[in-house]
Parts: structure tokens; C-alpha cells; sequence
């Protein structure tokens, strides 16, 4: 009943690397790091999707605005400027890049831990 145990392919480290290029922390989830990829997931996704939603709100009142009357009647030149909830928008996106910087620093520091745990 014991047959050949069949050694898993070890993980590539370039794979990991594209896979944190589509979705950040999903490399260290691929790697079995799964605490950390997952939050680094997850965090990355609540970002992306707030800064969806926020957009397409603001995409939403800035075409009822645009079609409703004249722009240049009663002040909807101002309520133009802000639609989109710029300072939101750029902090969800500077959210998002530190998960992509830490992701991809969290993939540099991995061949090293690897390397240290083969030796000792």
C-alpha cells in the first residue's frame, strides 16, 4: 500500500513574483505563506473595491449633473469639483501601492529565509 511518495515541485519564485503583479500577497499565498498573502489580499482588495465604488459614484453624480440642466446655472460648476472625492480616491491608491511595495519586499526577503533554513 505504500507506493513511490512523489516529492511535490517546489515552488518557483518567479511565479510567485507574477502572481503578486496581478494581485498582491497572492505570490506569498502561492508560496505558503498563507497569513500573510491573506492579508495582503485582502487588504489590497477593500482598497481596489472602495476606490471602484467611489469612482463610479462619482462617474454616477457627475453624469447626472452634466445631463440634468445647464452646467452654468445655479452652482453645479462647484458641485463638479466634487464628485469624485479626490482625497479618498488618492488614499486608497496609496494604500494600494504600499501593499504592492511590502508584497514584493516580502518576496526579496523570502529566498534569503529560504537559504538560511537550508543551511542551519
Amino acid at each position: 500500500m505504500d507506493g513511490p511518495q512523489t516529492q511535490p515541485k517546489p515552488k518557483s519564485l518567479r511565479t510567485a513574483i507574477a502572481l503578486n503583479f496581478i494581485l498582491p500577497g497572492s505570490g506569498q499565498w502561492y508560496l505558503g505563506q498563507r497569513t500573510f498573502g491573506g492579508v495582503l489580499v485582502l487588504t489590497f482588495l477593500i482598497c481596489f473595491v472602495a476606490m471602484l465604488i467611489i469612482f463610479l459614484r462619482g462617474y454616477t453624480e457627475y453624469m447626472r449633473l452634466v445631463t440634468s440642466n445647464d452646467i452654468f446655472e445655479s452652482n453645479l460648476l462647484e458641485q463638479l469639483g466634487t464628485v469624485f472625492h479626490i482625497g479618498w480616491l488618492l488614499g486608497f491608491l496609496v494604500g494600494s501601492i504600499i501593499v504592492f511595495v511590502i508584497a514584493m519586499a516580502g518576496l526579496m526577503v523570502l529566498p534569503k529565509k529560504l537559504n538560511t533554513g537550508k543551511n542551519g
